[in-house]
């Protein structure tokens, strides 16, 4: 599963996420436009029973963004 999340620090929209991935047993997560920073730990984002792979975004002068995938 792909998804263009815009912020999955928002409470819906993460307990949204880990909704669809038990329901329907999806192996594979992929997430854009998370909106994290260095500041947010990888627990606060991870889910239950998925293995977390992150990317910061190089970018200077862009704070927020990395790409995930759980696995």
């Amino acid at each position: 599963m792909y998804s263009n999340v815009r912020s999955i620090m928002n409470k819906n929209k993460r307990d949204e996420i880990e909704t669809l991935l038990l329901e329907n047993q999806i192996d594979i997560l992929g997430i854009t436009e998370s909106w994290t920073h260095s500041e947010i730990e990888d627990s606060e984002i991870n889910f239950r029973g998925y293995t977390l792979f992150g990317k910061d975004r190089e970018n200077v002068g862009k704070e927020r963004g990395e790409v995930y995938c759980f696995i």
